[in-house]
């Protein structure tokens, strides 16, 4: 604990910001850690990367890679010209939390905030799949990142809720005649809790009746 104490008082500001190489450095020492709880990164900067890897889509697609060894990433960004782009990339892309302030007093409430999540987790490494008929076509809403058959889902805490909005289109060919119903989307989610174990929560559909256009049409 000493040697550790003294360097981080040997610390001091060079004018350079090595950004991915020390969030790099923290992901690493946390792959390390022995056992399956929960590994986060938390990056408190301005963003401003420019020394070592400095492209916002390279370092994203790292933190990405990183989560799905479990190790995720949330980012607080300081500063009135912190780099937005980088900083929210690196936090979506890692299952993380992204947050900013103007002032380091302004992030104390979010830090809290992020300390109970942690405190409280329940299950990680959540994933959404989605399935549709042959010649349906599916898309994600908001901004979830996309792994092998689906998108990762933020780590959830008892009590807490995590969105996803997924869009379809259906084909005029693949509707069955008037009246009868169309099975549309066969969703099901799968993670881990703190243990390791896996979970898969209950596979919920959606099934809809086929109307004529002037039925649809009228108000309800």
């Amino acid at each position: 604990m000493v040697r550790r104490c003294a360097a981080i008082a040997a610390i001091h500001s060079g004018g350079n910001t090595h950004l991915h190489g020390g969030w790099r450095e923290g992901a690493e020492t946390l792959a390390d850690v022995a056992g399956t709880g929960l590994k986060r990164v938390i990056l408190l900067s301005d963003g401003q990367a420019n020394e070592g890897l400095t492209d916002a889509t390279a370092i994203a697609a790292q933190c990405a890679e990183w989560a799905a060894r479990g190790v995720t990433t949330s980012t607080y960004g300081l500063g009135n010209s912190f780099n937005e782009e980088l900083m929210v990339a690196m936090a979506r892309a890692g299952g993380g939390n992204h947050y900013y302030g103007d002032t380091a007093e302004d992030l104390m409430d979010p830090f809290q905030q992020e300390l109970e999540l942690l405190g409280n987790l329940c299950l990680r490494d959540l994933r959404l799949s989605a399935s549709v008929p042959d010649g349906v076509e599916v898309q994600m809403v908001n901004d979830l990142p996309a792994v092998d058959g689906g998108w990762r889902l933020p780590d959830l805490a008892w009590g807490a809720e995590a969105w996803a909005v997924l869009r379809l289109k259906v084909p005029a060919g693949a509707l069955p005649p008037l009246g009868q119903l169309l099975s549309v989307l066969r969703v099901s989610v799968e993670g881990r809790s703190l243990e390791g174990e896996a979970v898969t929560l209950e596979r919920a559909g959606l099934a809809l009746p086929v109307l004529s256009e002037s039925a649809f049409d009228k108000p309800h």
